[in-house]
């Protein structure tokens, strides 16, 4: 697999509420990320999970 830096990329749109679309761009920038970054680590996480289905089960606000 090629790395990060040499791997094709494609764009993604989302809809999401606005103010889920604010927090999550307030606390990317807390911590120094961009949104895409955190969106990607994200779907790397749910796709390398051993159990992706107890994420939908998660008790989100």
């Amino acid at each position: 697999m090629n790395s990060a830096s040499e791997q094709k990329t494609k764009s993604l749109t989302i809809r999401i509420p606005e103010e889920l679309h604010r927090e999550l761009k307030v606390k990317a920038a807390e911590q120094g990320k961009t949104m895409a970054y955190v969106v990607e680590r994200l779907i790397k996480a749910f796709l390398q999970a051993p159990d992706p289905q107890r994420l939908f089960e998660l008790d989100l606000k």
